[in-house]
């Protein structure tokens, strides 16, 4: 006989029934969110992986480029095919980053490049002589050898022609009122001390200059002071040539006055110092190892006798920023450079100087260059405007020694360039 359940036990039923599903809409959700977070675990670890292998391809890439700078071969080709050319960077024995040097190819993604270049590809090896080409690297991570990436840069003899010592001790291009304060300028090695595209009565400031006269350094040649002054041949003024390359928005042309090349040139060879992601504080010490490191090279050499002009160098710095809202106003409070290592100091911006510092080098400012705290400049410098402090004597501008200049100029005498920016493969 058929009986009907008892409301009690359609109701059980039914809780465990709502029982089972709820285990399993939890156990369901708990894999689910266990799967979520696996898988945000893998991508942490997938961009930590990528972010290493990087890193080790961009120190490959530098090693290169050191060992090229080092090396001072005679053309591409033959670093290409030195033992340098192509070299394996190892960590704790495990390979970590490889590069090569091959011919520049821009039809194809740099991992390709690569990986044509070290197989040996007949179109993707430098030609016999080659003086332009790509270094290439390869990294990987240490957790994951299969993690790489890839970065490439195109580098090119530097050649030579650039005659620094040419420049004008202080030369200004700015509008009215460039020289605000005192200066004094000397140059002992040539008949200019002062260049300007403005006319005289425009010059605010005060000076006085000094040259070589009948064989005696240090004569006094010309002179300012407010509206009173006597003018010789060495001070330049009312410049229209110098006055043009300030008149529209492109610097290059003053660039390449200052510089030898523009800025974007410049600092492919230098300590790139981008404002908008660094201080020039925390690059502060990198700079004085770098001046000191290579001064103490020069030292040894000169100690055995074996110091050539081809061995002076400069150590080149350039400063902007690549936030266009930002400017950059750089605050600079010790002395830095030597005669044998000079600084080839390039702002896009403003440079204030405190401190009573001595400066071997030259200084570009694409802005203003502030001394009124005083101080010395061995060398030169070109700027839109120039702040003295008061009183003659208290900041002088005199424009240095031949083996300064030698390695001043020595920046784009042999050795090679980045011409192109890095390429990454992500």
């Amino acid at each position: 006989m058929n009986t009907i359940a008892s409301s009690h036990s359609i109701r059980g039923v039914a809780s465990l029934l709502t029982t089972v599903m709820l285990v399993l809409i939890a156990s369901l959700g708990v894999a689910y969110l266990s799967r979520t977070a696996v898988s945000e675990q893998r991508t942490i670890m997938s961009s930590y992986l990528a972010q290493e292998a990087l890193m080790h391809a961009e120190t490959a890439l530098m090693t290169a480029l050191q060992r090229l700078r080092h090396d001072k071969p005679a053309t591409l080709h033959a670093f290409a095919t030195s033992s340098n050319g192509r070299q394996t960077i190892t960590n704790d024995g495990r390979t970590v980053a490889e590069y090569l040097t091959c011919a520049t190819r821009t039809d194809v993604s740099t991992r390709v490049l690569f990986e044509r270049c070290k197989a040996g590809a007949s179109d993707f090896v430098l030609a016999s002589g080659a003086n332009t080409g790509m270094l290439v690297a390869r990294g990987n991570a240490l957790l994951d050898t299969t993690a790489n990436r890839y970065v490439a840069v195109e580098v090119a003899a530097t050649g030579g022609g650039w005659n620094a010592s040419a420049i004008a001790p202080l030369t200004l291009a700015g509008g009215a009122g460039v020289l605000a304060g005192n200066a004094t300028v000397i140059n002992n090695n040539s008949n200019l001390t002062i260049w300007a595209g403005q006319r005289l009565e425009e010059i605010t400031g005060s000076f006085e200059t000094k040259i070589s006269i009948d064989g005696r350094p240090d004569s006094t040649s010309s002179e300012k002071d407010g509206s009173k002054y006597n003018i010789g041949p060495d001070v330049v003024f009312n410049d229209y040539n110098l006055r043009a390359l300030t008149a529209s928005d492109n610097k290059e042309p003053l660039e390449i006055l200052a510089l030898g090349t523009t800025f974007n040139n410049f600092r492919r060879l230098a300590i790139e110092i981008d404002t908008a992601k660094v201080s020039f504080a925390s690059k502060l010490p990198d700079i004085l190892t770098a001046i000191s490191t290579l001064q103490a090279e020069i030292n040894a050499k000169r100690a055995a006798g074996t110091l050539t002009n081809d061995d002076l160098r400069p150590i080149a710095i350039a400063v902007y920023s690549s936030n266009p809202a930002q400017t950059v106003n750089l605050d600079i409070k010790q002395s830095l450079g030597t005669a044998d290592v000079p600084i080839i100091l390039a702002v896009q911006g403003n440079i204030e100087f405190t401190g009573n510092p001595t400066i071997n080098g030259l200084v570009y400012a694409a802005g203003s260059a502030d001394f009124r705290g005083g101080g010395t400049l061995n060398g030169a410098i070109v700027a839109n405007q120039l702040q003295g402090p008061p009183g003659k004597g208290n900041f002088t501008i005199r424009h240095g020694t031949p083996t300064l200049w030698n390695a001043v100029s020595n920046l784009y005498s042999g050795g090679f360039r980045m011409v192109a920016d890095t390429w990454r493969d992500w």
